[in-house]
């Protein structure tokens, strides 16, 4: 027993002549690494205060954590980022940031950065009132209802500058040398996360913006209903700019638009060492469309991917756009009581008939590029200068909710003929921007001559997307809702699919 102490005291005492002899920056990542782990070992083995039991990495950890609180965030963050590029550590306060439940926001329609004197406007939203009122991309904005953003962080200015739709603030520009303020109205800005409506006799259009929240979902079932009671015979199902959302959505969205039940995916998950696949199959409880258009880019991702192979994989659908982004695995979200999360890729999913197109992205059927062209302005006529009632139906209505629509002021109208509520609301924004509160309801000679000017103004100025994707997805949609309908719906409401051709 001497002797074996002896051999490790000389063993240890060579080791401890040797250690000086080799400057640290001589070692290696790993070997440093091997090394922590041999001296935890060897107190393990032999300290004497120690016990086979002890856990000395775990109590220093705690006692750096306690020392040094960014440690926590450093390590969590590289334990994380040793895996595939979607495990990732979100410190607290940006989860909701970087994994929002909808698309739309209440704000004035800008994009910021940091900057010494305040925040520093990168881009703009055409739609926003910023834009409206003129201020442009490069202006810093010093202030925000009269408080300095001198110091800020640029959650803290967002902060300042959001708040709820249809109030106001007060922003404070510096520009060139000189200081502007504009007063601002805060309006919701972006699409709702689901929208769908009849495009026109056979064609129904629905648009997935984000693949999240329950109240969506219920209005995208709303929304077949509605397709099948008003005799759609094709869909054009846009999920452009979709970057995914909740898998086992994406899931229930296929199975409410595939007639027949069919395996349509695959999920491939592990467990211990074992690696499971799981098929994906339908109900059959969609209506029986001639087939379905999805329409998708380069922005399109994870579930919205998902949905494109569900359909197109099986035959219902085809195609139209650009190769999408390519995200075939999804995460586990492992939200934590300060609300930062560690989000940890667990599944692989994979279409039932192409490769594993992580990276590479989803091909379309069609591939169609959009453009640059003349702004939707150049295309309307000039409102008449007259006064028009809520609630009125004419063809100058048509004229001023087209305008309103190439504004940005006004989304889809099933009736463009009538001066409805939702025209009424787009004006009174327009008129809001114009610096001018409206009174009363209707419309004046006044607001339309803000409106053609307006008109001319981007018409003469502007530019925006022609939108060739979509034309191509309406072409193949109109020529198949010339085929004869293959179901109905009875008396009861009930989809009723005719036998598969």
């Amino acid at each position: 027993m001497k002797k074996r102490i002896l051999a490790l005291f000389l063993s240890c005492c060579l080791f401890l002549c040797v250690v000086p002899a080799v400057a640290a920056y001589d070692y290696t990542p790993e070997d440093q690494r091997d090394i922590l782990y041999g001296v935890i070992d060897f107190l393990k083995q032999y300290a004497l205060d120690g016990t086979q039991d002890d856990d000395p990495l775990y109590e220093a950890l705690a006692a750096l954590f306690k020392e040094d609180p960014a440690a926590y965030e450093i390590l969590m963050s590289k334990i994380l980022s040793q895996y595939d590029s979607h495990t990732m550590y979100i410190p607290a306060g940006y989860y909701d940031t970087a994994f929002p439940e909808s698309s739309s926001y209440v704000g004035i329609g800008i994009t910021i950065q940091a900057d010494a004197r305040g925040v520093l406007i990168t881009a703009l939203d055409e739609r926003g009132s910023a834009s409206l009122a003129g201020i442009q991309a490069g202006d810093i904005i010093i202030a925000v209802d009269g408080v300095s953003l001198a110091g800020k962080t640029a959650d803290e200015c967002s902060a300042l500058l959001r708040g709820q739709a249809n109030s106001w603030v007060n922003v404070t520009v510096f520009r060139s040398g000189k200081t502007m303020s504009f007063k601002l109205m805060r309006i919701t800005i972006g699409d709702a996360n689901f929208s769908g409506y009849l495009l026109e006799d056979g064609v129904y259009y629905m648009k997935w913006s984000r693949i999240s929240t329950m109240s969506s979902y219920i209005d995208f079932i709303a929304a077949c209903q509605d397709m099948a009671e008003k005799g759609a015979r094709s869909l054009i199902l846009d999920l452009r700019d979709n970057p995914g959302g909740e898998l086992n959505m994406g899931f229930s969205i296929v199975d409410r638009l595939l007639p027949d039940a069919v395996k349509y995916f695959n999920i491939a998950h592990r467990e211990g060492t074992e690696t499971i696949d799981e098929p994906v199959t339908s109900s059959g409880i969609g209506a029986r469309l001639n087939k379905i258009i999805v329409l998708s880019n380069e922005n399109s991702a994870s579930a919205a991917e998902v949905i494109e192979c569900g359909l197109v994989d099986t035959g219902y659908a085809v195609s139209v756009g650009t190769p999408t982004y390519g995200k075939a695995r999804a995460q586990y979200h492992l939200t934590l009581d300060d609300d930062s999360a560690a989000v940890i890729t667990v599944y692989q999913l994979c279409s039932i008939s192409r490769p594993d197109y992580e990276g590479t992205g989803l091909q379309p059927d069609y591939l169609v590029m959009n453009e640059y062209g003349a702004h939707a302005a150049a295309s309307c006529e000039p409102v008449k200068e007259k006064a028009l009632p809520l609630g009125c139906c004419s063809d100058n209505c048509r004229t001023l909710n087209l305008a309103l629509q190439a504004l940005g002021y006004l989304g889809h109208v099933e009736k463009l003929y009538l001066f409805s509520a939702e025209t009424q609301t787009a004006l009174t924004r327009l008129c809001y921007d114009n610096g001018f509160a409206p009174k009363g309801s209707g419309m004046t000679a006044g607001m339309a001559k803000v409106i053609n000017a307006r008109l001319k103004d981007k018409s003469e100025n502007g530019y925006g997307v022609v939108d060739w994707q979509f034309q191509k997805a309406l072409e193949v949609a109109r020529e198949y809702a010339k085929q004869p309908a293959q179901y109905y719906v009875d008396n009861l409401g009930n989809v009723v699919n005719l036998p598969k051709k």
